[in-house]
């Protein structure tokens, strides 16, 4: 590749329709958070008192998507930045290319983040491709290793951040008195708040909070939608139980400035605490092993073999273990101790093993031509994975914001599991009635014009010269 924009005959076909895979199991997963407060979201509690197949959910949730494809997304994402140096001929002026290509990429994460769905990753991934291009000039083995290392630091170090604490036992029932106060609030009653756990109001914070009031019935005690000011002093704050109640009732009957600084505080909070100790570093990892496999000639034809191999010993070592990991991390969820670091572990271990069977799977099947529509369909979400990665998120936002219908904390996960499917299929749908008539996702366009600084043809008749 030149250092103007790829045409779609460079294009690696399978990673496009792995890419539509990833961005599907992302979607999963990412609507436990896009609906649930963020206390209730990851873990065996139900959203809605007596909800049933809530354990089931659950358990496929976190034995087959959770970590499985922003793995996948994360690597694939590597792969395509070193696709990109291989491809380039003008290594100098590249350079600036890709790092304007990147800095539009934080853009769009920046905006996705603030607006539509706090736990971006596309900021992350900017960062980290920066990093990556550090080891442009470095070997295939060299990648592999430095990769290999800091993924297993990072899987230790993970695995200890995450692990519960010494109160866990009094957690689930904390989380069950969660899902019965946004029970009361659902069917019409206020909200209450311990005034207690509010923080003093900070100066910063005055353009959110205005001046509303709606104190009834005595202190803490509040009609909805609650006033913006008391909502934001307690997103603002660290009682998870409190801040619970709130976001149930900022994101499902608003204030919207309240729901605005709900996101804010939580992406703030994943790009200072942690992306720079251990998101960051976990992305770059992966973006090393990928693009290491890539300059070893991973995706070169007469691979078949090897691909089978992997994708074989790949599902049969993955499979149990992201099964036992989940039985332990639902086990560990009201049990202190240290099974919940090896459910943990397991789990990581897992998503890296699943990840390259999947992607081996995929290579497999595509060079072999099987699937017809459905490919295409993948290989369609796939070339157009930032839209659909960004617009899922505002898809899902209008569900369940008040600015939408308003369904935030309303849905069962069977339901989440459901609403995943249906907005997917829409997107297969979309994604290939789009690429008929056009060459790029309508965010992919804007990527490249930006990155280019040009206006850049998008319509499928129109050809490069």
């Amino acid at each position: 590749m030149t250092t103007g924009p790829t045409v779609s005959r460079e294009r690696v076909v399978a990673l496009d329709v792995l890419r539509g895979v990833a961005i599907f199991g992302i979607l999963v997963v990412n609507v436990l958070q896009m609906f649930i407060p963020e206390y209730l979201a990851n873990d065996p509690t139900p959203v809605i008192p007596g909800e049933s197949g809530m354990w089931l959910a659950w358990f496929i949730t976190d034995a087959v998507f959770e970590n499985k494809f922003i793995t996948v997304f994360s690597m694939l994402f590597g792969a395509g930045f070193c696709l990109q140096w291989i491809r380039a001929e003008d290594t100098r002026r590249f350079r600036w290319t890709y790092l304007r290509r990147v800095v539009v990429l934080m853009l769009f994460g920046l905006a996705h983040g603030l607006l539509f769905y706090w736990a971006d990753v596309l900021v992350i991934y900017a960062l980290a491709a920066i990093g990556l291009l550090m080891f442009k000039s470095r070997s295939a083995r060299r990648m592999l290793w430095v990769g290999g290392i800091l993924l297993v630091l990072m899987m230790g170090w993970g695995a200890y951040i995450s692990s519960p604490g010494r109160h866990v036992a009094e957690k689930p029932g904390a989380q069950l008195g969660v899902a019965e106060a946004m029970k009361g609030m659902r069917n019409g009653g206020p909200i209450t708040v311990d005034l207690e756990q509010l923080p003093e109001r900070e100066p910063g914070l005055r353009w959110f909070s205005g001046e509303d009031h709606g104190r009834v019935r005595g202190d803490g005690i509040y009609d909805l939608p609650m006033p913006a000011n008391v909502a934001i002093l307690v997103l603002d704050g660290n009682n998870s139980v409190e801040q619970s109640k709130v976001e149930y009732a900022v994101f499902s009957k608003g204030p919207v400035r309240a729901a605005l600084f709900g996101r804010l505080s939580y992406f703030s909070a994943l790009l200072i605490l942690y992306m720079p100790f251990y998101l960051g570093w976990r992305t770059l990892a992966l973006f090393l092993l990928a693009a290491g496999m890539v300059k070893w000639g991973y995706l070169d034809g007469g691979k078949e073999l090897l691909w089978r191999r992997v994708a074989i010993v790949g599902f049969a070592v993955g499979v149990p273990i992201t099964l036992a990991a989940s039985v332990m991390r639902g086990y560990a969820h009201s049990h202190a101790g240290d099974l919940a670091n090896v459910g943990n572990i397991f789990h990581d271990v897992s998503s890296l093993v699943l990840a390259g069977a999947l992607g081996s799977a995929v290579l497999l099947w595509c060079r072999k031509g099987l699937g017809g529509a459905l490919q295409r369909g993948l290989s369609a979400v796939g070339r157009t994975a930032l839209t659909n990665y960004i617009g899922q998120s505002v898809m899902m936002s209008l569900v369940a914001t008040s600015y939408g219908l308003g369904l935030f904390g309303d849905l069962t996960r069977l339901q989440l599991l459901a609403l995943s499917a249906i907005c997917f299929s829409l997107q297969l749908v979309l994604s290939s009635l789009w690429l008929k008539a056009f060459r790029f996702g309508p965010l992919e366009w804007l990527w490249r014009c930006a990155t280019y600084w040009r206006f850049l043809p998008i319509r499928t008749e129109t050809r490069d010269h």
